[in-house]
């Protein structure tokens, strides 16, 4: 989830429902949208179908979800 619409590539506001996060707070989706993601290694990837939340401050990231559509993902504490 983000509420950063300057990093989208593509959003499609049909999608309007609430999602309910971690302290109970309940925020508007405004849409799905396709975000670019830049590697440290200068590597762009595409992750489809992330919710626009405008009221979000910080993106919020599933690991499960993008486990589910089988992305690959290496967490090094270096």
């Amino acid at each position: 989830m983000t509420g950063d619409l300057e990093s989208f590539t593509d959003i499609d506001d049909q999608y309007r429902f609430q999602v309910k996060l971690g302290d109970g707070k309940k925020l508007k989706v405004e849409g799905t949208c396709i975000v670019v993601v830049c590697t440290e290694e200068g590597n762009k990837t595409l992750i489809r179908d992330v919710l626009y939340v405008p009221e979000l401050t910080l993106n919020l990231l599933s690991v499960g979800q993008l486990m589910l559509k089988n992305y690959k993902l290496l967490f090094d504490n270096g």
